[in-house]
């Protein structure tokens, strides 16, 4: 019984220099590549991040949400791509929503002039 527990507890590598966040979050990103193509990991802070802020700052409105949270999104992509935890085409459309979040909170600054 003890045997197969060690067995199922060394499915993954043992991380090999994990000294920083950013390389911490590397090797978390690894043990979720299933395809081959990148982990998730990045993915999944860009969602939890966006749909958190969203839903906190919908109370101003939703272009207000929607504009502040592209913002967001878009940097936050930024620094996720230099880190290596999102793909190219992650950022790209993460920069597309925030270009389109600014033109948002711009309309919406109009409306008020």
């Amino acid at each position: 019984m003890v045997h197969i527990m060690m067995d199922l507890a060394m499915v993954f590598d043992a991380p090999k220099n994990v000294t920083t966040i950013s390389q911490m979050l590397q090797y978390i990103n690894g043990l979720t590549d299933a395809t081959g193509s990148g982990g998730v990991i990045g993915i999944l802070i860009l969602l939890v991040v966006g749909a958190s802020l969203f839903m906190m700052i919908k109370g101003y409105g939703t272009e207000k949400a929607f504009g502040v949270t592209g913002l967001v999104i878009f940097i936050l992509s930024v620094f996720l791509k230099i880190m290596l935890l999102i793909p190219s085409a992650v950022m790209y459309i993460c920069i597309f929503i925030g270009v389109f979040g600014i033109i948002m909170l711009l309309k919406e600054a109009a409306n008020y002039d």
